[in-house]
């Protein structure tokens, strides 16, 4: 990941919070996936700083959209190339 917008779990590895999917039907989530067993536990240990990090991106993003002309969206190189520009209607915006 080469920007600060998620959390690194090892080198070269992060939950990349710019690339975040909303799934709303529990019928579109595949079969269960592995990862190495010392990374699944280091974001178990850092669940809560993982979610108030994503939820502080989430917030940002809503209200600069609420605040902002769509031409400065587009510039901000925090969410230009963000995901949550799919889901406006589901974010209230």
């Amino acid at each position: 990941m080469r920007h600060k917008h998620g959390f690194p779990t090892r080198e070269e590895k992060a939950l990349d919070y710019t690339k975040a999917l909303l799934i709303l039907d529990e019928q579109h989530i595949s079969n269960t996936f592995r990862i190495p067993h010392e990374e699944f536990v280091y974001i178990q240990d850092n669940a809560a700083k993982i979610t108030s990090e994503f939820e502080l991106y989430v917030d940002g993003y809503i209200k600069m959209c609420k605040t902002a002309s769509p031409n400065t969206i587009a510039r901000r190189e925090k969410y230009k190339y963000s995901t949550l520009q799919n889901y406006h209607s589901e974010l209230g915006i």
